[in-house]
């Protein structure tokens, strides 16, 4: 059988965020301190992902922390590339399956709850919704619009 692990070969200083091989040096502890600073209550330490996941399995994230807007969210991926710490972003759990070894590093919810709806000068309708937003709760809030009727 062919091995088809990915060789690490990449230019000094371009290691991407997901190489956990890299991440040897990530201080769960201290991260966690620093992120509780920005986030308050929405950080988690060793937080089970089973209760995350539509699948319910999956062992501890070293870190959970929940973003509730973009500039949240683009202010924790600046920070990890900075700091060099893996983060996993996410969005609801229904489409994810958490490994029972857990996930080393920073797992990322994304709670969104914004949505617009646009129309373009063609008549047509377009909706954007946030990342991590509840699909159930916006179709009930389109209903009355007569969205999915």
């Amino acid at each position: 059988m062919q091995d088809m692990t990915p060789h690490n070969n990449y230019p000094a200083g371009n290691v991407p965020l997901f190489d956990l091989a890299h991440s040897a040096a990530f201080k769960a502890d201290m991260v966690y301190q620093h992120l509780q600073k920005r986030f308050g209550s929405r950080v988690h330490r060793d937080e089970p992902l089973a209760p995350h996941s539509a699948f319910g399995v999956g062992g501890t994230a070293d870190i959970w922390v929940t973003v509730e807007s973009r500039d949240e969210l683009i202010g924790l991926v600046n920070l990890c590339a900075e700091e060099h710490w893996p983060l996993l972003l996410i969005g609801n759990g229904s489409n994810i399956i958490f490994t029972d070894a857990g996930v080393r590093g920073i797992v990322a919810r994304m709670a969104g709850h914004e949505y617009q709806i646009n129309k373009e000068p063609d008549g047509k309708v377009i909706l954007n919704v946030s990342a991590g937003s509840n699909w159930p709760r916006i179709a009930h809030e389109l209903a009355p619009l007569g969205w999915g009727v």
